[in-house]
């Protein structure tokens, strides 16, 4: 996906909000846009021919002709339209109105039924253009357009089916396989939809119920991402595409929803919630609101994109809804889940974005069961914007966080990028050393240039004031301010001004509020800032604590870290120049109680371990203080079970934590999904740990992973301390097999055991693994791609071995001849030996049990599970058992005589056995 959308080559640039933040009065020269060709499809417009005027006045509005006008602000709109209709579209900050220019009333004039749905399309196209060409949400303004840049999306695994199943969820333990390879989002719904047809063909034999089934949830598509990763970026580029005709599907109506913007404590009929966020005025009414609605309830061209479930003040998510009809009103909290449930509007196509936890906090009833998440910005597109941000000095700015990999460790992040490109690049051009070690000292120092810069002289004690807004906000789950709003906390609107935009250098502006009637901040991160300064240096501490317990929340996540952040000491150092006011025996106070708050929420067992330490370790890394690390150390459990998601950040967290104390550690890794290159980044963090030999790994399993070059170097320089490793439908090229099996063979002492799943080897990668063996003390092989040429490799490295292997396992594998002689071969030097889902003639298998027979010396143990072919198996094991100490049999048709054979067999062995399942 892009995080941007291109824009087109004519432009206005709105005076007042590009540059210093001065409004321009209102007898000021109209600018006039003229002679200058715009490319809309496949037509070049030439807007000499429409001559339009931008007025820039203090309430910002201006009149735009719609058939050919390409409007660029930071609210950018293109249109082309063959009806000839005029529209007067108020460019408030938090508003817009889209009404025909000679309406009165400011309202949508409906006649007939057919007319009446008419204009309600016009009216959602025009806001939807709105909504796909606006420019995006930046933390800071760049002086000219963005060029675009991919963010990765992939498929993410099904949702669990009761919530029960969250933390196997979040573990993968009972998880369907899935592709997890990027995934192109204007494929997006056809992707949702083939997801629900496997699911309806696995689950009903009836069509009737596939067909339900299909239309109820191969609709939906659940987007999920951590804070500012671009979600709604996304949605604002799916609205391009539809609008451009590149989405995979047709839209007639597309109505965009934003949760901030909803209103969770009164009552809605449908079609109200539905235009609550589309940019428009609507005339409500019974009679033609119902009328719309039964016409939307029938449609297949209906598009739902609702953006920030995050944001959504929904107070009993696990809560079922009732159900409700499609007139009646009702909360949009009940509305919203019947939608989701597809009891209304089942046609529609429904598109929700939001972070992750508190979508899961949903019940799985509403749940979208196709989710996709998206990733993060690749490395290249990291380049790309640091390009932009930092001119002639971004080879400077690379250098220095690749040097500082717990400072890039953000950088996947696209809000996280830019602040801290920005606030690299403004400490270079300052000359001075950096401190910029977490993303809170990144924030702390893009305040601090804030503060210091000219546009703020005389307004710095105002400061403060942000966090009492941002805290008012945050409680009431508010991120859209009224005047009412900032005068609650002695907000003037010269204050205002201070806060809205200002540019610290030549070329980029930080900016930390917006809007004008409405005001917000710019990003939601900065919000979340203000919020953990107002807990920290502004809360008294009896109403500290009670918010503490509100930590481990979804919705806390992003301020708690910055909460222990501000306690690091070159932060705190910096804040005390913004806050001089507090004093430093308060901040001592609030370290003492983060700290004891720290030690409750350090896991003491391995019950939900991987959320609670990593969360913990984040902490950590984000205060940076000697005591906070050994209070943890000590109180934590020496075995540390990590079976979750894996961000680049809580790779770096996790050494961090590592490299803290010399406590030991064993650890424990079960990663399906690993974003921005956290695999490489958790191996290479470990490696550093080595000579501190304090860190032993006992088992790391990778999982439908993709693996590259530089993940399986970071791999093998860690497996000194990994006991035991598996590779499981991962994608991983020949090469880095015979580089990992090259690294095995070098290794000191041997690895305890090696799994292998669906994975292909050719002959030349299989006699370069076959090598390794001899390093190996278990070999486990599911599904492993292995031609005769292959088997026979194998098996030659096995014969050699000096001394025999302790366990051999072969799964999802059918033996030819060849295949068989070889397997025969080797198995003299095998201890023990498993067969599971395997396919082998019984003839064949007569000449297996006859070389066991032929032993000198008795296998330990042979496992047969699931042969692929009938009766046989247990005749023929009865001529060798007494060459076998340990034998079970699963599922392995054993007849009444067969049964007979084999106890007559076990009755006359000359020693006892030690163990025969049948």
């Amino acid at each position: 996906m892009e995080l941007s959308s291109e824009n087109n080559s004519s432009s206005i640039t709105r005076h007042g909000f590009e540059g210093t933040h001065s409004h321009n009065n209102e007898n000021e020269d109209p600018i006039n846009i003229h002679k200058s060709s715009v490319h809309i499809g496949d037509t070049n417009v030439d807007q000499s021919q429409h001559s339009t005027q931008y007025h820039v006045q203090n309430d910002r509005s201006c009149k735009i002709d719609l058939r050919s006008m390409n409007y660029t602000d930071d609210r950018t709109m293109h249109y082309h339209d063959n009806r000839a209709t005029h529209y007067h579209m108020e460019l408030n900050s938090s508003s817009y109105e889209t009404v025909p220019e000679n309406s009165t009333n400011h309202s949508v004039q409906r006649n007939d039924s057919e007319e009446l749905f008419h204009r309600l399309e016009d009216v959602l196209m025009n806001s939807a253009k709105l909504v796909a060409y606006r420019s995006m949400e930046w933390p800071i303004d760049f002086d000219g357009d963005v060029e675009a840049v991919p963010l990765e999306i992939t498929p993410y695994p099904p949702h669990p089916a009761s919530a029960g199943d969250l933390e196997h969820f979040h573990r993968r333990k009972t998880a369907h396989p899935c592709d997890y390879a990027s995934l192109n989002p204007k494929q997006i719904f056809s992707a949702a939809k083939q997801s629900a047809q496997q699911e309806a063909y696995r689950k009903f034999r009836n069509e009737t119920d596939q067909g339900n089934f299909i239309c109820t949830h191969g609709n939906v598509v659940g987007v999920i991402g951590q804070a500012g990763i671009g979600k709604t970026t996304l949605t604002k580029l799916l609205t391009k595409a539809i609008l451009e005709g590149d989405l995979d599907i047709q839209a007639q109506y597309i109505f965009h929803i934003a949760f901030r913007n909803v209103d969770f404590t009164v009552e809605f009929n449908l079609l109200e919630l539905l235009l609550m966020s589309s940019l428009c005025e609507w005339e409500h009414d019974d009679e033609s609101d119902f009328k719309i609605l039964h016409h939307l309830n029938q449609c297949e061209n209906l598009v739902l994109i609702f953006d920030g479930f995050d944001e959504a003040a929904i107070n009993h998510p696990k809560r079922l809804a009732p159900n409700v009809s499609l007139t009646r009103r009702s909360t949009a909290e009940t509305l919203i889940k019947n939608i989701l449930s597809g009891r209304l509007l089942p046609r529609a196509k429904k598109l929700v974005t939001s972070r992750p936890r508190q979508l899961y906090e949903l019940h799985p009833c509403y749940i979208p069961r196709f989710l996709v998440s998206i990733l993060g910005l690749t490395e290249a597109s990291q380049k790309k914007l640091c390009l932009k941000i930092c001119g002639d000095v971004s080879s400077q700015v690379m250098q220095y966080l690749d040097a500082n990999p717990d400072v890039n460790a953000h950088c996947y992040v696209p809000v996280n990028c830019i602040l801290t490109m920005h606030c690299i690049y403004s400490n270079i051009q300052d000359g001075e050393g950096s401190s910029l070690k977490s993303i809170t000292s990144v924030m702390t120092y893009a305040l601090d240039g804030f503060v210091r810069s000219e546009h703020m002289h005389g307004h710095e004690s105002e400061v403060a004031k942000l966090a009492d807004l941002a805290w008012n906000g945050f409680k009431q789950q508010k991120i859209i301010f009224s005047e009412a709003d900032l005068a609650e906390v002695d907000i003037s609107s010269k204050t205002l001004h201070s806060f809205l935009n200002t540019f610290v250098d030549s070329h980029v502006g930080l900016k930390i509020l917006e809007g004008d009637k409405e005001s917000y901040f710019s990003h939601l991160i900065w919000q979340e800032f203000f919020v953990a300064v107002k807990m920290i240096y502004f809360m008294v501490p009896t109403e500290l604590q009670l918010w503490f317990h509100k930590f481990g929340e979804s919705r806390f996540e992003v301020v708690s870290k910055f909460a222990y952040g501000i306690c690091a000491k070159e932060t705190s150092k910096r804040l005390r120049k913004i806050f001089p006011l507090v004093s430093e025996s308060h901040l001592t106070n609030r370290k003492e109680m983060l700290k004891e708050f720290l030690l409750e929420c350090t896991p003491v067992s391995f019950e939900n371990m991987a959320t609670r330490y990593l969360r913990v370790c984040g902490w950590l890394k984000e205060a940076n203080l000697t005591d906070f690390n050994h209070a943890v150390s000590h109180a934590m459990p020496s075995t540390i079970c990590l079976s979750c998601d894996l961000l680049p950040s809580d790779a770096v967290n996790l050494h961090y934590h590592f490299c803290s104390t010399r406590v030991q550690w064993f650890l424990k890794l079960e990663l399906s999904r690993c974003s921005g290159g956290s695999l490489y980044r958790l191996f290479r963090e470990i490696a550093a740990t080595i000579q501190r030999h304090n860190v032993k790994i006992m088992l790391v399993s990778l999982s439908s992973l993709s693996i590259s070059e530089q993940d399986i170097e970071a791999l093998c320089r860690c497996l000194p301390i990994i006991s035991r490793l598996s590779l499981s439908k991962t994608v991983v090229a020949s090469q880095q097999i015979v580089n990992l099996a090259q690294s095995i063979r070098s290794l000191e002492r041997p690895l305890e055991m090696l799994l292998l799943r669906n994975i292909e080897l050719d002959d030349e990668t299989a006699r370069d693994f076959a090598l390794s063996v001899r390093n190996i003390r278990k070999l486990k092989m599911h599904g492993v791609e292995l031609s005769s040429v292959g088997m026979e490799y194998l098996s030659n490295a096995i014969t050699l071995l000096s001394e025999p292997l302790d366990y051999l396992e072969i799964s999802n594998k059918t033996f030819h001849c060849d295949e068989t002689l070889c397997l025969t071969k080797c198995l003299q030097n095998v201890k023990s030996f498993s067969l599971n889902k395997w396919k082998m003639s019984p003839n064949e298998f007569r000449v297996l049990t006859e070389e066991i027979n032929a032993f000198t010396r008795p296998l330990e143990k042979i496992q047969l599970v699931d042969p692929l072919f009938g009766n046989g198996i247990d005749i023929a094991l009865s001529k060798c058992i007494h060459k076998i100490r340990n034998i079970f049999l699963h599922n392995c048709n054993v007849t009444g005589t067969g049964m007979e054979f084999l106890s007559g067999a076990i009755r006359i062995l000359s020693y006892p056995a030690s163990q025969h399942v049948f």
